[in-house]
């Protein structure tokens, strides 16, 4: 079966449509790992604050 120009045209610009949704939900996606990223280096950096208070005040009794 051969595609009409217009049809050939149309399944383009569905494709077209299709590769431009992933590469948005890829910039999504790669926008929510960096947030995540950051929360766990601020979770890290508490927990290292509060194993110091700790130390701290046992150290100091």
């Amino acid at each position: 079966m051969r595609l009409s120009d217009e049809e050939v045209q149309s399944e383009l610009s569905a494709a077209t449509a299709q590769v431009n949704a992933a590469k948005q939900r890829e910039a999504y996606a790669r926008l929510q790992i960096s947030v995540l990223a950051d929360q766990l280096g601020d979770a890290n950096l508490n927990l290292q604050q509060s194993q110091g208070d700790t130390q701290g005040k046992v150290a100091g009794r």
